[in-house]
């Protein structure tokens, strides 16, 4: 509840999840001893991920103090954001409207191979429609027609960055 006050609190896209659970004993009679836990939190600025992070561990602080137990914590993991390139992004929209496809640009906070692939040279994305919207959940389905306009988007751009 206070990773998702937190996040939610702050203006702007920003993503925080606690996203995996170990209790122990995980009896459902039983006051866990340990629990361990991931906080993800994903933003296009690396500034605004540290300042959430520093929030969180605040009232973590507050909250151990206040139920006198040991919280710890300890960071796992941390990747720098990844911008798409101008260029790249331009070439996208040109091919899907040569395709005849209208296009939207989206920030993605979320860390795709992209946000890695970013660190080796140009990177831009192509995202397909979601029915409903819904995306990164069990719900998520994309109709094969609009797989295949994105693959066609993809091929019409590597195709120009090969010229």
């Amino acid at each position: 509840m206070a990773v998702n006050q937190i996040v939610r609190r702050e203006p702007g896209r920003q993503v925080g999840t606690v996203g995996q659970l170990s209790v122990s004993p995980n009896a459902p009679n039983v006051v866990p001893g340990l629990v361990r836990l991931t906080v993800e939190l994903r933003d296009l600025s690396s500034a605004k991920i540290v300042k959430l992070a520093e929030q969180i561990r605040a009232r973590a602080r507050e909250i151990a103090a206040q139920t006198r137990t040991g919280i710890e914590m300890r960071p796992a993991a941390h990747h720098s954001e990844a911008l798409a390139t101008p260029e790249v992004q331009s070439s996208i929209e040109a091919a899907a409207a040569r395709l005849g496809l209208r296009t939207r640009r989206l920030p993605s906070g979320a860390g795709h191979d992209a946000q890695m692939m970013a660190t080796l040279g140009p990177m831009g994305m192509i995202f397909v429609p979601s029915v409903g919207g819904i995306s990164h959940a069990p719900q998520e389905f994309s109709r094969w027609e609009d797989c295949a306009r994105g693959t066609g988007v993809l091929l019409e751009t590597v195709l120009a960055w090969a010229k």
